[in-house]
């Protein structure tokens, strides 16, 4: 499956940016890939390592087995 999703907002000149995923009980583990977009922006704190960091566009992915939150924060460039 495939979500894309595009926020409903500008970001501002800092902005933050948060993904909470919810295990349901009794799911079975499922690798959960995403890329995150962000042009005319930098990161400025994350609270993950990605497998990819270009200058705008991050991947990761884990392996979806528990609750999950990533964390980012940007600032203009």
């Amino acid at each position: 499956m495939k979500i894309t999703y595009e926020l409903p907002f500008k970001l501002s000149a800092i902005d933050r940016y948060s993904l909470l995923l919810q295990k349901q009980i009794g799911a079975q583990p499922a690798n959960f890939l995403w890329k995150l977009s962000f042009p005319e922006r930098q990161i400025e704190w994350k609270n993950f390592d990605p497998q990819k960091l270009d200058a705008s566009l991050l991947t990761s992915g884990i392996i979806f087995n528990k609750d999950e939150f990533f964390g980012l924060v940007f600032k203009t460039r």
